[in-house]
C-alpha cells in the first residue's frame, strides 16, 4: 500500500464528458493605477461567490512583463454552455466586464470545450 492512501481503496473522480473553459487578458491603459488594477482584480475574485455556475476560477497577474504580456488573466471553467451564459449575464459580471473595458487598451477572449473524459487520469487506486 502506498503511503498517504491507506484508508482510500478507490476513488474516480466523476468528471462531466465536457467542460466549457473561458479564458480573458487585459492590457491595461499605461495610466491606469495598480490600485485600479488591485480592484478590478479584487471584483472578478468575488464572482464565484455569486455566480453558483462557475466550477472553477482564477485571476491573476502577468508575472513575465514581457513586450507580448497582458496585464491580467482570467480562467474559468463551466460545464455546459448555458453555465457561461449564467455568467455572462449575471449583473455583477456585466458591472466588472464594464470597468475592465474602461480600464484597459485591449481585452480578448476564447472560449472552448474540452473533451474530459474518465480514464486513467480522473482515476486513483491503491492497488
Amino acid at each position: 500500500m502506498r503511503s498517504g492512501l491507506s484508508c482510500i481503496h478507490h476513488f474516480a473522480l466523476t468528471i462531466p464528458e465536457f467542460m466549457l473553459t473561458h479564458i480573458v487578458i487585459w492590457k491595461y491603459r499605461s495610466e491606469v493605477s495598480q490600485a485600479e488594477r488591485e480592484a478590478h482584480a479584487a471584483r472578478l475574485r468575488a464572482l464565484p461567490g455569486v455566480i453558483p455556475e462557475i466550477v472553477s476560477f482564477v485571476v491573476g497577474f502577468d508575472v513575465l512583463r514581457l513586450p507580448r504580456s497582458y496585464d491580467l488573466g482570467l480562467v474559468a471553467v463551466f460545464r455546459e454552455r448555458a453555465g457561461l451564459d449564467a455568467y455572462t449575464d449575471h449583473p455583477q459580471h456585466q458591472e466588472v466586464a464594464a470597468l475592465g473595458r474602461e480600464l484597459a487598451e485591449h481585452v480578448a477572449s476564447v472560449d472552448f470545450e474540452d473533451e474530459n473524459r474518465n480514464d486513467e487520469r480522473g482515476t486513483m487506486s491503491d492497488e
